[in-house]
């Protein structure tokens, strides 16, 4: 993507001696890493390059809109010395910065040839449909993917050595997980990355990376016509070590009516044959969920919640897969059938969701009054951008949601009955890694739609394996961890 003259250029900017006098490191030395950081393009011919046409027009093509430049860096793994970077995403950290959305990518471009033996990028391909994983600080680096969740999805995604020669450039989506591994070799490897977010997705904190700033773009010629010296610069670099604000970027809110009286459940594995069995393998269900996740799917668990008049406590924001997340679910290819079998309106506690809250990925969750809750200092900045909507419903109807839609319940102070039959599916190519509460892929046998009313089975309940949230070591065992 970028010929000769254009990389070498570059090479000559990144390692003049100016710029190196913005170096740092965050590893011993026997595992050195220099690094590079700013904000902003600039005018030299590194920032000509990330406002360039090529660069620029692709992310947005990718991102589908307007992007601005986040943030630029410069990796440079010097013979012999330099370590390794751990499996990572990206997001994994910009998560914790105010982007409600993982709507970031990383143009990698090689400086120098990029091997095996000097390093190179490795990449798990499609791992970004995964969603945000768990990280942790090790040794030096302060966002690095849990372990366990990594090799699982290593056997799913393919592993890629992405070999580059000088001049190649690599487009990583923010939930892409990569390493390099260290390098023995005699030779430098040398990564030039330029981070950019949809303009839609601004940070709603302001931290270490740039705010939304439009981007002047510039033909593609310009890279070669720069004739800005090495030693004159604009760009605000930036030491990651000084930067105070990144441990102030999150906080646990307080949700109120702790204690209220929760709302019964009644919880299964297998739908069974009974007429609740029916309605979770009709047609009419079952292939709108297919539809809707693209595959096969299978029933996950089935459950009815019910909110008796003026007793039934609030469920607060989460996702589901806030939950599912910890069940060695991969993917967040899960939904939700939610189905009143009642009148459900605001004064009795009706289902409320942020639209569209889904595209942000999952947020954290704690435990909070007996459940496990969003995040309350990012739901109220989703609630922001996402619209709140409450989802009153006639007996019979039904709403459908992707298991990262953030959604909710108050309490139903009411004097009328509120109850409702949650039917939940997984895509079969997404069967948990690990065997746990709820059932792993089990073949769903679709019956016609009219079999809900032709049932006559309303005693019979053998075989839906009913579960009991105090009673099932897994579930507690999980929720304990």
């Amino acid at each position: 993507m970028l010929d000769n003259e254009e990389i070498n250029k570059i090479e000559k900017c990144v390692t003049g001696e100016k710029f190196m006098e913005n170096k740092y490191s965050l590893e011993d030395k026997d595992n050195k890493i220099i690094r590079v950081v700013w904000r902003h393009p600039g005018t030299d011919v590194t920032g000509i390059v990330s406002r360039s046409e090529k660069i620029v027009s692709s992310c947005e093509k990718l991102l589908d809109g307007e992007v601005y430049h986040y943030h630029a860096k410069l990796i440079m793994k010097e013979p012999e010395v330099s370590g390794p970077i751990y499996w990572h995403q990206d997001y994994g950290y910009w998560y914790h910065y105010g982007n409600l959305f993982p709507d970031l990518l990383t143009v990698w471009v090689a400086v120098d040839s990029s091997t095996i033996e000097n390093g190179c990028l490795e990449v798990l391909a499609g791992s970004n449909k995964c969603g945000r994983l768990d990280h942790h600080v090790d040794d030096g680096q302060n966002q690095v993917a849990e372990l366990s969740r990594l090799e699982s999805i290593k056997e799913r995604c393919p592993h890629v050595k992405a070999e580059m020669e000088k001049g190649d450039v690599l487009f990583l989506h923010s939930n892409t997980l990569h390493y390099s591994s260290p390098n023995r070799s005699k030779m430098r490897r040398i990564g030039f990355l330029m981070c950019y977010n949809k303009a839609s997705n601004e940070s709603v904190m302001k931290h270490h990376h740039a705010q939304y700033t439009p981007i002047q773009k510039v033909p593609d010629s310009a890279i070669k016509e720069s004739t800005k010296k090495n030693h004159e610069y604009d760009h605000y670099y930036l030491w990651y070590e000084k930067d105070e604000r990144m441990s102030k970027l999150s906080y646990i809110g307080r949700y109120v009516e702790k204690g209220a009286k929760k709302a019964p459940r009644i919880i299964w594995s297998h739908p069974g044959t009974d007429v609740t069995g029916m309605a979770a393998r009709c047609e009419k269900v079952v292939n709108t969920c297919e539809k809707l996740l693209g595959g096969e799917v299978y029933h996950y668990h089935s459950k009815y919640m019910l909110k008796d008049p003026n007793m039934a406590a609030p469920h607060y924001w989460h996702q589901d897969y806030g939950y599912w997340y910890k069940c060695g679910n991969l993917f967040p290819d899960m939904m939700t059938v939610w189905v009143a079998l009642d009148k459900a309106v605001k004064q009795n506690g009706c289902m409320e969701i942020l639209s569209g809250s889904h595209k942000c990925g999952r947020i954290e969750h704690h435990p909070f009054d007996g459940q496990y809750v969003g995040l309350k200092s990012r739901v109220d900045l989703i609630r922001e951008r996402c619209p709140h909507h409450y989802m009153e419903m006639n007996p019979g109807d039904a709403l459908f949601f992707h298991c990262n839609t953030i959604h909710h319940s108050s309490a139903n102070k009411s004097d009328l009955r509120r109850w409702a039959y949650i039917m939940t599916y997984n895509r079969a190519s997404n069967n948990p890694t690990m065997v746990h509460h709820h059932p792993q892929y089990t073949p769903l046998e679709k019956v016609a739609n009219s079999a809900i009313k032709e049932c006559t089975n309303y005693t019979d309940l053998s075989g839906k394996d009913f579960i009991h949230p105090l009673k099932n070591t897994t579930l507690t065992e999980l929720y304990q961890r």
